[in-house]
């Protein structure tokens, strides 16, 4: 696997392939879901929103990257977060604007602004 550089990723920075927890309640988790495609790891992590309900499980897609919401490979790759949990599950996408860096209470908003 590449960075979009076109250098080789070493054995060290293998764990940036893979989504990382960044926080865990008793509702929600929030992950932060990195951007892989043809085998090339781009800079361009999202964050992922997983709000448990007993009725319905809800994973809320955040990017600022439009491709990212229409990527139907990488949006599997994040349902497989869930997939053992239920079966039963919605997805929403969230486009945020790239001018800053959100922060998990923004986050947080989005994911409960659309519950």
């Amino acid at each position: 696997m590449n960075y979009t550089d076109h250098s080789k990723l070493t054995n060290e920075d293998l764990v940036a392939c893979y989504p990382r927890r960044i926080e865990m309640a008793k509702s929600y988790e929030l992950w932060q879901f990195p951007y892989v495609k043809d085998d090339i790891l781009y800079d361009e992590d999202d964050i992922i929103g997983i709000t448990f309900n007993e009725s319905l499980n809800r994973i809320s897609i955040i990017s600022e990257y439009p491709h990212h919401l229409e990527d139907t490979d990488y949006i599997n790759r994040i349902i497989s977060l869930v997939h053992d949990i239920s079966n039963k599950f919605s997805v929403d996408k969230h486009l945020v604007n790239n001018d800053s860096t959100s922060s998990i209470e923004e986050i947080l908003q989005i994911i409960r602004d659309n519950k």
